[in-house]
């Protein structure tokens, strides 16, 4: 059928829209039906002057009862005088934020940084470490929520782990590991020579000199030291300094890795030789000692200046 208006060409006439079907519920809620197929609930509701509507759901998949109790929610919100559908985009886009500051997409963007500069079996250590024990616990949280007690429990559950394999690891390879010393870290030794220097071990057990001092001994140092047990443990220096080294010090992490005797692979998967880059290692290790006392020089001057106000 078509139309002609006055003094034009004829038109086709618009294809009639064909209503849904309806079937009402209460307070705003029905189930519409259209032509094409499918079944959805609506919740009809009037904001700043105008009718609007909101989808509750697809039936079968939601029914009536759920159906009901999301047009309640929603009368709750509306009572406050916000729009649920509004309110509805908010919380998606509030979604999708804290998604994209999780811990695991923050952390992957790290690991992804550096992926062209570790080695590629401390790489794929890492991602490994990650997915096996961290983000199954805390990837999908927001990183700002992630509380440095809950990181330090995941780490004490990774060193226990780990140790336990590498005492595997050792039992079927073990190969000595060198380990340049800066001029600082000698003369320690040397002046630690007079006591321990005829035994064994460099720093023996109090129980006797047949075994190294225990993890519990060096902990207890440290609480008389004042460190806290959730600040730090003894093998917390150790990933202390890896960040150190290679995020202030800008030291190649695999200069890093081969000095903290770690399972560093070379690309076809065999062991790096443990005596690799022992040059840029003891070079590494100068600096390292030597920000150590920088460290300790502005501590002792920030001690000092402080104690001088304090007098004065």
């Amino acid at each position: 059928m078509t139309y002609r208006p006055p003094g034009g060409h004829s038109k086709p006439l618009p294809h009639p829209v064909e209503d849904c079907t309806k079937l009402s519920d209460e307070r705003g809620l029905y189930l519409e039906m259209p032509p094409s197929g499918g079944k959805w609930w609506r919740f009809k509701y009037r904001f700043g002057g105008k009718e609007k509507r909101l989808s509750l759901g697809v039936y079968p998949d939601v029914g009536l009862k759920e159906a009901r109790e999301r047009r309640e929610d929603s009368r709750k919100i509306l009572g406050n005088g916000i729009d649920p559908g509004e309110d509805r985009k908010a919380v998606k886009s509030a979604s999708v934020i804290q998604a994209a500051d999780s811990f695991e997409v923050i952390t992957r963007e790290w690991i992804g940084k550096n992926a062209n500069v570790w080695a590629e079996g401390h790489y794929t250590r890492v991602v490994s470490l990650f997915e096996r024990y961290v983000f199954p616990r805390i990837g999908a949280r927001p990183i700002a929520e992630v509380t440095a007690p809950e990181l330090l429990e995941i780490i004490r559950c990774i060193e226990k782990r780990e140790a336990v394999a590498s005492k595997v690891r050792g039992t079927d390879e073990k190969k000595p590991h060198i380990v340049p010393l800066s001029r600082q870290a000698q003369e320690i030794l040397r002046e630690l020579h007079p006591l321990t220097g005829n035994g064994r071990f460099v720093f023996p057990s109090a129980r006797g000199n047949s075994r190294p001092m225990s993890d519990n001994a060096i902990l207890a140092a440290m609480r008389r030291m004042g460190i806290e047990k959730d600040e730090m443990t003894g093998h917390g220096f150790r990933a202390v300094a890896r960040t150190i080294l290679d995020e202030v010090l800008k030291i190649r992490p695999d200069y890093i890795e081969h000095q903290l005797a770690d399972n560093v692979l070379d690309p076809n998967g065999r062991a790096y030789n443990r005596a690799h880059f022992l040059p840029k290692r003891r070079q590494m290790m100068q600096q390292w000692a030597e920000y150590l006392d920088d460290l300790k020089a502005e501590e002792e001057v920030a001690h000092t200046s402080g104690h001088r106000l304090g007098e004065s």
